[in-house]
């Protein structure tokens, strides 16, 4: 059925378009739809040891999954702690570099958006959303702290000889970059961690990476690092071995 023209000059349209004219809810639930593609972008997961951004691994495997998720570019990767995969990781660069050598470069802290899901090619897929930090000016005041025990700790690993290959403490710090200002308190604490827990592994503290980067705060992650670094100072400085 037609709708009735109203005069001369207008148009019948059918009577059923009103109805079916998408309502502001559905315009709403669209963007609402599409915000979550843009801020919880769905990436293929690897459950592996924790990463903090900036770290790189590197590693040899034959696996064919692994040419399956090269398509991507991009992964998902969280740690292990008490045999249960962490919520919080990273979004990783996955890049061959040889037939079966792969470098994993880790990019920013994200936490990860319920449901995982496995594909019909068997591969494991989830929704990460970043971690965005709340800085306090309380949170700057302690990360200045920082700057001086990282001086030392990479002093007394050096002297003591605590490195695996002779400049190994330079190669981290290169591969790192430069260090974050206090003023970004929660990158600070996240480059912190990635020193005295590098890959590969030096030994010489008590693994903080998950902790940091599942700390509900700044704060907490800050206080995190704090015991981190200086429990290691303790250690190579001989003054209080940790094993």
């Amino acid at each position: 059925p037609l709708a009735a023209a109203g005069g001369e000059g207008d148009v019948a349209v059918p009577s059923g378009d009103a109805q079916s004219m998408p309502s502001d809810g559905d315009f709403a639930a669209l963007q609402q739809r599409l915000n979550e593609e843009r801020e919880r972008p769905r990436f293929p997961l690897l459950v592996l040891d924790a990463m903090v951004p900036g770290q790189r691994l590197e590693f040899d495997s034959g696996d064919e999954l692994l040419e399956r998720l090269e398509e991507f570019g991009e992964v998902g990767v969280v740690g292990v702690w008490q045999q249960q995969p962490l919520r919080h990781g990273v979004v990783a660069q996955l890049k061959r570099l040889g037939d079966t050598k792969w470098e994993l470069k880790a990019l920013k802290h994200v936490r990860l958006a319920p449901p995982v899901e496995k594909t019909s090619e068997g591969l494991t897929m989830a929704r990460f959303e970043a971690v965005r930090d709340e800085v306090a000016e309380v949170d700057v005041e302690v990360a200045r702290t920082l700057e001086p025990l990282v001086q030392e700790w990479c002093s007394l690993v050096r002297s003591n000889k605590f490195e695996r290959f002779d400049g190994q403490v330079s190669a981290i710090l290169e591969e790192l970059g430069p260090m974050p200002s206090a003023e970004d308190a929660g990158a600070l604490a996240l480059w912190v961690a990635a020193l005295v827990n590098p890959l590969p592994a030096l030994g010489v503290a008590y693994e903080i990476r998950p902790a940091a980067l599942a700390s509900a705060s700044v704060s907490k992650r800050l206080e995190v690092v704090l015991q981190g670094i200086r429990g290691s100072i303790g250690h190579v400085s001989g003054e209080e071995p940790l094993f």
